[in-house]
């Protein structure tokens, strides 16, 4: 019996402790938890005896695997270290140096020469990582990168540079526009975006991002030159556009705002110069309408335009040629009689100095021979010119007379329609 009795007593106790030592442990795992960070997600680990976290399992792993890449890039196994890098963001693309791996992969590009793929990691880098501490760099990167297809570095393919490059520059200034616009390089991406699409011959688009620069970052450097190029873009895009009327106005109002604004400005000649030649093109046109009325025969519209051309355009080749045909219009006798009288007196001089000459140089001789040969072609034409001008004139007025005629028939006809709806006045007989 008393045996019994201790071994129940026994018993007791063991049962007593292990309930202990339950609490104990359930004590012990509460406080553990209690010293964790809240949001941290925590497994056990029966290789190490305690609860870890799996992302710092994931960043050691990483960071093991970044080291692991850069050594073959320091042995010089670019190929392997890239194919290492890559691995690290594929299987660990939410740890910390995860961003880090994808700046060396787009350096290591770049050094390999192929910056079409630098720029894109660069690109995924920015999109995937937009809090990376590289941003800034990397923006700085995609800029000269941008820069160099900009001057005419190409794209590579299949390991050979044949992409175009403009439309890659293009590209990349989007990109740095669009993701920071207002960095470091934001403005003057802006303006290069510009001049690649200038240079690629997208004169609508170049005009719309200089407009862009200048009213979107007005105290920028290059709003000047932007003034230039938007001036320059414009006459392009008229050339282009066969001289659309509209196109050149606009042009010529581009130059007209960067010489009031920009007078003493490094662009100024060029601008100044580019203004002669949007007002030789605009002379052009008019002398050309004038010419078209004039071989019509309608010579009055004809001195309309030649008038407007002289007038708006005197320093321009064709506002000396306009000058010249209104004096042919107005007096074509008189003025072709003097052409020929000045024809008459070059060919005496000409002449004169080929009778000196003799036979001595055969150069020169030859030289002479072929402008006595021009001038008797120019007299020629002048004759020509003599009796068209008159036939010109006469049907003109024949011309004029028969519109007289036709609206003086048309003037008696309407009198007689009204006199007919009158009726007889009051008082008289019907």
């Amino acid at each position: 019996m008393l045996t019994l009795t201790k071994f129940m007593q026994s018993e007791a106790k063991k049962e007593v402790m292990k309930n202990l030592l339950k609490k104990a442990v359930a004590f012990f795992f509460v406080f553990s938890l209690l010293q964790l960070p809240a949001n941290a997600y925590w497994v056990w680990s029966p290789e190490q005896g305690k609860f870890v976290n799996p992302d710092g399992v994931s960043q050691d792993s990483a960071e093991e695997q970044y080291d692991y890449a850069m050594q073959f890039y320091k042995e010089k196994n670019i190929d392997e270290s890239l194919k290492q890098l890559e691995n690290l963001i594929k299987k660990y693309p939410a740890a910390r140096i995860a961003s880090e791996a994808q700046y060396r992969r787009a350096t290591i590009y770049e050094e390999k020469g192929d910056f079409w793929k630098a720029y894109h990691v660069y690109k995924d880098l920015v999109e995937s990582y937009p809090h990376s501490d590289r941003i800034e760099e990397v923006m700085e990167r995609e800029f000269r990168i941008g820069n160099l297809f900009l001057s005419g570095k190409k794209a590579r393919w299949m390991g050979l540079e044949i992409l175009p490059s403009l439309s890659k520059a293009v590209e990349v200034f989007q990109h740095i526009v669009q993701t920071s616009p207002y960095g470091p390089y934001g403005h003057e991406a802006q303006f290069r975006l510009g001049l690649a699409y200038k240079k690629s011959g997208q004169f609508a688009k170049a005009m719309e991002a200089f407009q862009y620069l200048i009213e979107q970052y007005p105290q920028s450097e290059f709003v000047p030159e932007a003034r230039y190029q938007l001036a320059e873009t414009s006459f392009l895009n008229s050339t282009a556009a066969y001289r659309d009327e509209r196109a050149l106005e606009q042009a010529s109002t581009a130059v007209g705002h960067f010489l009031t604004r920009n007078p003493d400005e490094a662009g100024a000649e060029k601008a100044a110069k580019l203004q002669q030649m949007i007002d030789e093109k605009n002379a052009e046109k008019s002398f050309q309408i004038g010419q078209y009325y004039e071989k019509g025969r309608y010579l009055d519209s004809a001195m309309i335009y030649y008038q407007d051309v002289a007038k708006r355009y005197p320093e321009t080749k064709w506002g000396a040629k306009a000058t010249q045909r209104m004096q042919a219009l107005k007096q074509p006798v008189s003025y072709l009689k003097g052409q020929s009288a000045e024809i008459e007196k070059a060919l005496a001089e000409v002449r004169a100095r080929q009778a000196r000459l003799g036979n001595k140089d055969s150069v020169e001789r030859d030289v002479l021979k072929r402008e006595i040969e021009r001038l008797e072609q120019r007299r020629k034409s002048i004759e020509q010119n003599k009796h068209e001008s008159i036939e010109a004139r006469r049907e003109d007025l024949k011309r004029r007379e028969g519109e007289l005629k036709e609206k003086l028939k048309k003037l008696a006809e309407k009198q007689k329609l009204l006199e007919k709806s009158a009726g007889p006045l009051v008082g008289q007989p019907r």
